[in-house]
């Protein structure tokens, strides 16, 4: 199967607060049949050292436009959720820091 490529946003908050402007917006390269947990870790490896064993919640969005976000699971396929090619000039993902829980 063929390879996808998606825009990321990533939300500067919580363990986030410090990433540069730079690094808020990535493009990720995957195999379309791949599982949602491989997007996860092609984020990861594009962030510093500092952030990429942080867990994340990765929502599907096509920002501007459709805002209304969908929660995407890391055992899902990737192409359950991305038919044919998305538009380049769309955010297709947003993606968050996982809170680390409060005791």
């Amino acid at each position: 199967m063929s390879n996808i490529t998606l825009k990321c946003l990533i939300i500067s908050s919580g363990q986030f607060n410090d990433l540069s402007q730079d690094n808020l917006t990535l493009r990720i390269m995957l195999l379309r049949n791949g599982a949602v947990s491989t997007l996860q870790i092609a984020i990861q490896n594009q962030l510093s050292l500092l952030y990429n064993n942080i867990p994340l919640d990765i929502y599907q969005v096509y920002y501007p436009g459709n805002v209304d976000e969908r929660c995407i699971q890391p055992q899902a396929l990737i192409f359950a959720y991305f038919e044919g090619d998305p538009p380049a000039d769309l955010y297709h993902i947003v993606v968050s820091p996982i809170p680390p829980p409060s005791y």
